[in-house]
């Protein structure tokens, strides 16, 4: 087979880039390991109920390129607030503070609340550090600290960079490619802008609409899918990588676990990073550690219509084996039966029981939490995701700079998205960051206007 460009990951990022090149006119190969399209942005229909693997929040899309990718895949999706809860101490509170639940807080937690904005820029640049100076040692000591040992099992607190808490900003690891002098450090202004968006949101609560597409996130995978398979472009799936055929540092085809063998001259990977450095016979430290995601997906008789005040809700609790859990109520479901998806942390040091025993210990703690109560268990199913998450070591930068530039010394290689570059992103970054790869292989120009702020 011959393609000028192959795109390795049918993920959200690798589906964009495709759809981009198409708008060019290049009809690229897309290569993915797995059955089914999306990646970490999959749907599973279960009793008729559809559940996203994990928390996929699509906030209401401002950029113009992405309204206009998803605009289809969107249609008719509802637009909810986004609700959520951490639960402390057996009782539940909105995760970040808003004045109209302020004096429902712990005394405590109030004054470590109002003092914590004056300690933001203080300190290390550590998790820990990140996390008490914005809410508090009180909040800090009866949550984050059991929440982060659940989330990050086996890893220091004091050794995660703060970058891990937020989203990795998509625009320095895109400005590697962009021709465009007008880029800025804009360090400053994020600034500025994160303490107004503090002070708004305390004041007036954060006001984030939620689009959820009828049938899950896949929804959107499913729809791009479509368009490029219409379009006649290939997309191959349960199909690996076995070998990058480099000469002179110049990539010149890729060859297949089928056996066969593509002809390219530019691959745009959004497959794991750790499987393109071992091709590249580049070695991966120790030191950039993936956790793994087990979500189990849970279908209950629902006996009475129960209104939610939380989609979502966060337990640090060690007695209850996942972090966090969702309804799926805010989705187009079924009168008599309603879903829970929890999600379940675990690495090498943390090993999961057996799925039977994963569902039995879920329940237990959805009833601890008042999910459920006397509800009968229908179906459930257990989906589990290895090396799902990156975490960000405190040296993280460093060394994934050194790493790109061992993977740069071979032309026509461009790993990006949420796997293939080692970044915490989410749908959206995802999404318009495999559009601009896609524009950037295919000779055309974009304009900063059109990114997000």
């Amino acid at each position: 087979m011959t393609g000028d460009i192959v795109i390795v990951g049918a993920g959200l990022c690798g589906l964009s880039a495709g759809i981009s090149l198409l708008e060019d006119g290049i009809r690229a190969i897309i290569i993915e390991r797995t059955d089914r399209p999306g990646g970490m942005a999959r749907s599973f229909c279960l009793e008729g109920i559809y559940f996203n693997l994990g928390v996929h929040n699509l906030y209401r899309p401002t950029n113009p390129i992405l309204r206009r990718l998803i605009r289809k895949a969107l249609a008719g999706a509802p637009e909810r607030r986004v609700n959520s809860a951490l639960n402390i101490d057996g009782k539940k509170c909105s995760p970040v503070p808003e004045l109209r639940n302020f004096l429902g807080y712990h005394p405590k937690m109030m004054l470590d609340i109002i003092m914590s904005f004056r300690r933001q820029a203080s300190g290390s640049r550590n998790l820990e550090n990140r996390l008490i100076c914005q809410y508090g040692r009180w909040m800090y000591d009866h949550f984050f600290r059991g929440y982060i040992e659940k989330k990050l099992p086996g890893l220091e607190r004091e050794d995660i960079h703060e970058d891990w808490w937020g989203m990795a900003d998509t625009r320095n690891e895109f400005n590697q490619f962009a021709e465009d002098d007008r880029q800025t450090d804009i360090s400053s202004l994020h600034a500025i802008t994160a303490k107004l968006r503090w002070w708004r949101g305390f004041f007036f609560g954060h006001q984030n609409q939620v689009l959820y597409p009828i049938k899950g996130v896949g929804d959107i995978s499913e729809y791009f899918e479509s368009t490029l398979e219409a379009s006649g472009m290939t997309i191959q799936y349960n199909t690996d990588v076995s070998n990058l055929i480099i000469y002179g540092n110049k990539l010149e085809g890729i060859e297949l676990s089928t056996g066969e063998t593509i002809h390219c001259n530019k691959a745009i990977w959004t497959g794991r990073l750790p499987d393109l450095t071992a091709h590249l016979k580049i070695g991966w430290p120790d030191s950039l550690p993936y956790i793994s995601t087990a979500v189990v997906l849970l279908v209950f008789e629902r006996k009475q219509l129960r209104k939610r005040k939380f989609h979502y809700e966060y337990c640090a609790d060690k007695n209850i084996i996942f972090q966090r859990f969702y309804f799926t109520d805010y989705c187009a479901g079924q009168a008599d039966r309603f879903g829970i998806c929890a999600e379940i942390s675990y690495n090498g040091q943390r090993r999961l029981p057996d799925d039977k025993a994963l569902v039995s210990k879920s329940i237990e703690g959805l009833k601890i939490l008042e999910a459920v109560e006397t509800e009968r268990l229908i179906d459930s199913k257990v989906v589990k995701m290895p090396d799902s998450h990156p975490v960000y070591t405190m040296n993280y930068r460093s060394i994934l700079s050194s790493l790109f530039y061992k993977i740069y010394g071979s032309k026509g290689i461009f790993p990006v998205g949420r796997s293939g570059s080692f970044r915490n992103i989410g749908m959206e970054s995802a999404i318009l960051l495999g559009w601009k790869i896609g524009k950037y292989c295919s000779g055309s120009s974009y304009h900063s206007g059109d990114e997000t702020s």
